[in-house]
């Protein structure tokens, strides 16, 4: 078999030489042009293995195809791009194949770069060119990271803006690995990115297959932990001053100052406004009610939680938002009735909600000088035990919580004889007066 497939070749290589041979007797201008060598000898031996090699090249044979390969790149490296093309191609199937062990291998790797860095004195392209060298460095020797850095930086330098997309990524991606190195700096980092960050922004622009790799890039230098919020501001301010209404530019804004809980940010609040004045959702809102409360907006505030609670479709979700708006407008704003009416409609929405009844009940026992007589500033507390044991009547969960302030509240009641003075017993009906105006039971704490 093995001398079978001998003679195969041979045959092979005897048609190839004939034929070279036959086509030698016609003129050929390639003989005298220099880009083949510097004189006609090395041309016509520049041709011949061309010839040889390409052969073996096409028909998947690298391994017959490297010597004639070898001998074209060494003597006629200008006259053709293949040389390059199927240089890189040979040795990365070539490399592809090693054990990552082998001795030769870093040997093989160099002369990769060398076929790239050939390719460009010759043929120019550097930055082009570069980029790819870097790219196949990073894949085959990651740990000669710093060559890299070299490399890829220069190529950014270089292409600018028409640095591939794949590359950029590539490029921060090493740069990452030298910081976990500690041959960069956070601030290194950050500086990096937000150049990169503004390259691929641009390059979006033109193309918006660039969205994926730019919210790649965003998504891995949040998850660095290296900057703080004022470095992110820092990074995106100018961006959004200049953009103001860039929904997609927001979008990134509000999640990358969202994973370091720059919640306090004014950036994240003006981009949080921006994608829910683009999207509005009840989420959204209601975190922007939340955020304005801190900032003491309560017109902000109020606003907000009136569009969660509007656009907010399920009901104990809406319940629970309701609520939260109460105790906002009971203590921000200081109006009982309203936040009153306001817990009565986050038990519409949600009818298990005994918290709401437990909020009216805090309502009613914070209420001072409700009326106009002792009994009647009692009456208070017979109001909110009133709303404690409805609280615990909707949600058994609460009954605990519920009967301690039961408990204390009762230590407030007025004796049996403070009753009887005002004409009154246990068991009557009494009107609370003041904002609550509500009908309950005379009680006793003796």
């Amino acid at each position: 078999m093995k001398t079978r497939v001998l003679r195969i070749r041979l045959l092979g290589l005897v048609v190839l030489f004939l034929s070279y041979e036959a086509a030698a007797q016609v003129e050929n201008p390639a003989l005298s042009n220099p880009k083949y060598g510097a004189d006609p000898a090395t041309r016509e031996e520049c041709l011949k293995q061309t010839s040889f090699y390409q052969e073996f090249y096409k028909q998947g044979n690298y391994k017959d195809a490297e010597s004639g390969w070898k001998i074209v790149y060494d003597i006629c490296p200008q006259s053709s791009q293949n040389i390059y093309i199927r240089g890189i191609k040979m040795l990365k199937v070539k490399l592809d194949a090693m054990p990552l062990a082998d001795a030769g291998r870093n040997a093989l790797i160099d002369s990769l770069m060398h076929v790239y860095d050939k390719r460009i004195q010759y043929f120019g392209k550097r930055g082009y060119h570069l980029q790819q060298k870097g790219a196949d460095l990073m894949a085959y020797a990651p740990e000669r990271d710093a060559e890299i850095s070299e490399i890829l930086k220069e190529a950014y330098s270089l292409q600018k803006d028409e640095l591939d997309a794949a590359t950029v990524l590539k490029l921060f991606e090493n740069e990452v690995r030298m910081y976990g190195e500690k041959k960069r700096t956070s601030n290194d980092i950050i500086g990096l990115y937000a150049d990169l960050s503004a390259t691929l922004k641009r390059q979006e622009e033109k193309d918006s297959t660039v969205r994926p790799m730019a919210d790649a890039l965003d998504q891995r230098f949040a998850s660095l932990g290296v900057a703080t919020c004022a470095d992110l501001e820092g990074i995106y301010g100018p961006k959004f001053e200049s953009a103001p209404q860039d929904v997609d530019l927001a979008k990134t804004v509000y999640n990358h100052l969202g994973s370091l809980r720059c919640y306090e940010s004014a950036l994240y609040l003006r981009a949080a406004k921006l994608l829910f004045k683009s999207v509005p959702s009840a989420g959204l809102a209601l975190e922007i009610a939340r955020i304005c409360m801190g900032k003491r907006d309560n017109e902000g505030a109020e606003e907000y939680f009136k569009q969660s609670i509007s656009l907010e479709l399920d009901g104990n979700r809406k319940g629970r938002v309701l609520l939260e708006y109460a105790n906002f407008v009971s203590t921000a704003l200081g109006n009982k009735p309203q936040a009153r009416s306001l817990a009565y409609e986050a038990v519409s929405a949600d009818p298990t909600l005994g918290a709401a009844y437990s909020f009216i009940a805090m309502l009613y026992e914070q209420t001072r000088n409700c009326g106009a007589s002792e009994l009647e500033n009692q009456s208070v507390y017979w109001a909110a035990v009133d709303k404690y044991q409805k609280a615990m009547s909707v949600d058994p969960s609460l009954r605990e919580e519920c009967q301690n302030r039961i408990t204390y509240l009762t230590s407030f009641f007025p004796t049996t004889e403070q009753v009887f003075f005002q004409d009154k017993q246990k068991g009557d009906a009494f009107k609370v007066p003041c904002w609550i105006n509500e009908m309950t039971t005379v009680r006793t704490r003796d």
